[in-house]
């Protein structure tokens, strides 16, 4: 069974153009402040649980393995964020007919 996504936030981008750019900027910054947070408190647990062994040190293996794919699942979600703030902070509006455009290497 592979991975399944469930983002509300994401939904609402895919969904911006029935709403203005400033809302649009400001679904992507919280998107990115969440990716950076959760990365943050991913590693301050990573390093408690590499110092101390956390409270079920009989299960720090596979706490590793959880704990590693959460911190590289929150980097792209931040940086993917920040990219798509860059390019609609370049835009007038959130359609084409108000100044949104494709950002090139989108596809």
């Amino acid at each position: 069974m592979g991975p399944s996504l469930e983002l509300e936030a994401l939904v609402q981008v895919a969904c911006a153009d029935h709403g203005s750019g400033e809302q649009l900027l400001a679904r992507l910054g919280a998107i990115r402040r969440d990716g950076e947070a959760r990365r943050a408190e991913a590693i301050a647990r990573m390093h408690e649980y590499a110092e101390s062994g956390g409270p079920f040190p009989e299960r720090l293996p596979v706490i590793a393995l959880t704990g590693r794919f959460l911190l590289e699942y929150c980097d792209p979600v931040a940086r993917w964020a920040a990219w798509a703030e860059a390019e609609v902070g370049a835009w007038d509006g959130v359609t084409p007919a108000t100044g949104a455009r494709v950002p090139l290497g989108a596809f």
